[in-house]
């Protein structure tokens, strides 16, 4: 296994891929399925090729089996924290230990940055994630934002780790 940051030769559609596949699993059953149904990889592209913040991936075999983008925060209440934007790893990878790899790997593109604290948000019925995110040191710190998917408002929740 590896895991680097994203360069000019990888293939941003193979990473695009892992995003896809992975909402698809992981948010079905919280996300409206006829949303999922008509998600296509292209609506990662852009986030990808924004230089305000660093993408990883993970590689199996050459593969690219996940990802992570990661910078400073987004939130102007926490702006002496760095946020996780997204962890994501191909379904048939999961649940296999390669998710704390990957997590550890931004906390530490965090760390590197300068940053101490670091905050993510988790989907409410995400349970899965959100035991995942306790388990590795992050606190729920009560915070509610809200999201729309296809006519549905969802609510996020903020996870906080102080490293």
């Amino acid at each position: 296994m590896e895991i680097r940051e994203v360069n000019k030769d990888d293939d941003i559609n193979e990473i695009c891929n892992v995003y896809l596949q992975s909402w698809k699993v992981a948010y079905k059953g919280i996300i409206p399925q006829h949303y999922l149904d008509h998600i296509c990889k292209e609506q990662w592209y852009r986030s990808l090729q924004n230089d305000s913040r660093k993408s990883i991936v993970m590689l199996e075999n050459n593969k690219i089996i996940g990802t992570s983008s990661y910078s400073f925060s987004r939130d102007e209440d926490r702006k002496e924290y760095g946020e996780i934007i997204s962890i994501y790893i191909l379904p048939e990878y999961c649940h296999k230990g390669y998710g704390k790899y990957l997590l550890n790997a931004s906390i530490n593109g965090l760390r590197n940055m300068g940053f101490s604290h670091v905050f993510l948000w988790v989907l409410e019925g995400n349970d899965i994630a959100r035991a995942f995110y306790q388990k590795n040191g992050f606190t729920y710190d009560n915070t509610i934002k809200q999201c729309l998917f296809a006519d549905t408002i969802l609510n996020e929740l903020r996870y906080v780790k102080h490293m």
